[in-house]
C-alpha cells in the first residue's frame, strides 16, 4: 500500500475545496443552476417556484435571454400579461434569433394597438424565415386593420399554404373574406376550422359570431345549441345563448340558460354578476340585488363586488345605503377605484362637482380605458358649465363604451349646443336605438330636426314622444314650438 505524504494530502484537499468554492462563486455556474432548477419546476408544474428561480438567474445576469424568455412564457401562462410582455420583449431584443419571442412581442404590440412597432418585429421574423405561418398571420391582421384587404388576403393565403392544418388561420381568413363581402367563403373557412379542431370551443364561437354579425339569427341559434350539446360541461355557450335570447327579448329563455350556466359553476362569481346584470335590465331589481350579494359571498375579492352593490344602491336611488357602504369600503381601502367612482357619483348628485372632478381626474389617469369614469367626469364638468371639458370627456366615454345610451345622449347634447346638427342627430338616434325610453335623446333628436329646418321630421318625433309620455312638460313644450315653426 502506497502512503501519500501528509503535506501532499493537505494540498490535494485544498485544491478540491478551491475548485468547489470557485464553482459556487462563479456567476455563470450559479445562474445556470437557477435556470436548470426552474426548468425542473416547470416539468413538475410548479410555476411559482420556477418563476422565483428564473428571477434569481436574471438577477445574476440581466442579459440572460433564455431565462427572460422562459419567465415571459410563465407569466403569459399565469395571466400576467404586463410582465409577460416586458420579459418577452426583452428576450427578443437580447436574442433576435428567438423567433417565438419576436412573434409573441409582435402579438402583444398588435393587441395594444401599436401596429407599426408590431410590424417591425414581424419583418424581422419573415426576413429570417419567409414561410413562418404565424408571423404571416400577424401580418394579415396588421394589413386587415390598416384596410389593405388584398395584402391581408395574400398574407393569410401564404400562411395557410405553409401550415394548412392550423385551424386558427381559417378563422382569420374568414374575417378577411367578410371584409371582402365573400360571406359564403367566410362561412366555409369557419366550418373548415371546426372540422380541423372540433374539440376547440373557440372555433364554434367564431362561427356563432359570424352568423350574428350577418343577422342570421336562426343559424346563430342552431350553432349555439349545437355548441351546448358538444360542450355540456362548459358555461360559456349557455351564457352566449342567454345573451342571444336577451337581445331578442325572450327573457324567460335567457333566464333559464343563465341559471343552467350557474348550476354548472355555482362558485363562479362572474356568472352571478352576469345574472345580476340581466335582472337589472329586466327590472327584476330584488333578484339583481340577491345575485350581487351571492357574488359577494363567494368572491375572492369581496370589496370590489361590494362596491358594485353600492353602485346598485345608487342606481336605485337608495343613496344613504350607497353612501354608508362606500364610506365603509374606503375606510378599509382608500384607493378602491369602484368605490371611489360611487363616491364621485354621490358628489355629483349633491352638487359637489369640484370634489367629483378631483376624484374622477385621478381615476381616469389611473384607468384610461374606464368609460363610466369618463362619463361621470363629463357630467361633473357639465354641472360646472365647463362645456368643452365636458364634451371631451363625453367623446372619450362614447369611444370606450359606445353602447351606453346616456353617454351618446350627452355627446348629442354638446353637438346640438354647437349647432352641429348632423352630429347631434347621429348620436341621439344611436342613443334611442340603444334605449327607446331615453327621453333626453328623443328631445335632442327632435330639436336637431327643428333647428336645422326639418320641421316635418321634428313633428313626427315629438308626436311619437307625446304618445309615449303624454304628461311630459318637456315633450309638450317642444311639440308646441315645432308646430309654431311650421
Amino acid at each position: 500500500m502506497i502512503r501519500l505524504p501528509r503535506l501532499f494530502l493537505c494540498a490535494l484537499l485544498f485544491c478540491a475545496s478551491a475548485l468547489l468554492f470557485s464553482a459556487c462563486s462563479n456567476p455563470e455556474v450559479k445562474k445556470q443552476a437557477h435556470f436548470d432548477k426552474a426548468m425542473e419546476y416547470v416539468q413538475q408544474e410548479q410555476p411559482k417556484a420556477a418563476i422565483l428561480e428564473l428571477r434569481n438567474a436574471i438577477q445574476i445576469d440581466p442579459k440572460f435571454a433564455e431565462a427572460r424568455y422562459q419567465l415571459g412564457l410563465l407569466y403569459l401562462k399565469s395571466g400576467d400579461a404586463k410582465n409577460a410582455f416586458k420579459e418577452l420583449q426583452r428576450a427578443a431584443s437580447l436574442d433576435p434569433s428567438n423567433l417565438d419571442a419576436l412573434l409573441k412581442t409582435a402579438e402583444f404590440l398588435l393587441l395594444s394597438r401599436q401596429p407599426e412597432e408590431s410590424r417591425v418585429q414581424i419583418d424581422k421574423i419573415l426576413a429570417a424565415k419567409p414561410d413562418h405561418s404565424e408571423a404571416l398571420a400577424v401580418l394579415a391582421n396588421l394589413e386587415l386593420a390598416a384596410g389593405n384587404i388584398d395584402a391581408a388576403d395574400a398574407a393569410i393565403t401564404s400562411a395557410i399554404q405553409h401550415q394548412p392544418e392550423l385551424d386558427r388561420l381559417y378563422i382569420l381568413q374568414a374575417r378577411i373574406f367578410s371584409a371582402q363581402e365573400k360571406d359564403t367563403e367566410a362561412e366555409q373557412a369557419l366550418l373548415h376550422a371546426i372540422q380541423l379542431s372540433p374539440e376547440k370551443i373557440s372555433s364554434h364561437q367564431a362561427l356563432t359570431s359570424f352568423y350574428m354579425s350577418k343577422q342570421e339569427h336562426k343559424k346563430a341559434e342552431a350553432q349555439l345549441l349545437k355548441t351546448i350539446h358538444l360542450f355540456p360541461d362548459l358555461p360559456q355557450p349557455l351564457l352566449q345563448l342567454a345573451s342571444f335570447y336577451t337581445g331578442k327579448k325572450e327573457n324567460d329563455k335567457a333566464e333559464d340558460y343563465l341559471n343552467r350556466a350557474l348550476s354548472l359553476e355555482p362558485e363562479n362569481e362572474k356568472i352571478h354578476l352576469v345574472l345580476a346584470d340581466f335582472y337589472k335590465k329586466t327590472n327584476a331589481f330584488d333578484k339583481a340585488e340577491t345575485a350581487i350579494e351571492n357574488a359577494v359571498s363567494i368572491s375572492e375579492n369581496p370589496p370590489a363586488v361590494k362596491a358594485m352593490l353600492a353602485d346598485f344602491y345608487f342606481s336605485r336611488q337608495r343613496y344613504s345605503e350607497a353612501k354608508t357602504l362606500t364610506e365603509t369600503l374606503l375606510a378599509e381601502n382608500g384607493k378602491l377605484s369602484p368605490a371611489l367612482l360611487v363616491k364621485a357619483k354621490l358628489a355629483i348628485k349633491d352638487g359637489e362637482s369640484e370634489e367629483a372632478i378631483t376624484i374622477l381626474d385621478k381615476l381616469v389617469n389611473e384607468n384610461p380605458r374606464w368609460g363610466d369614469a369618463y362619463f361621470q367626469l363629463a357630467l361633473a364638468h357639465l354641472n360646472k358649465n365647463n362645456q368643452e371639458l365636458s364634451q371631451q370627456a363625453a367623446a372619450e366615454a362614447v369611444k370606450l363604451m359606445g353602447n351606453n345610451s346616456k353617454a351618446r345622449a350627452l355627446l348629442a347634447h354638446h353637438h346640438l349646443r354647437k349647432r352641429e346638427f348632423d352630429g347631434a342627430k347621429q348620436e341621439a338616434a344611436i342613443a334611442l336605438r340603444l334605449d327607446p325610453k331615453n327621453l333626453r335623446a328623443a328631445i335632442i333628436l327632435g330639436q336637431s330636426f327643428l333647428y336645422s329646418g326639418e320641421t316635418d321630421k321634428a313633428l313626427k318625433v315629438f308626436e311619437q314622444m307625446r304618445d309615449l309620455l303624454p304628461e311630459s312638460i318637456d315633450v309638450l313644450q317642444t311639440l308646441a314650438l315645432t308646430r309654431l315653426a311650421r
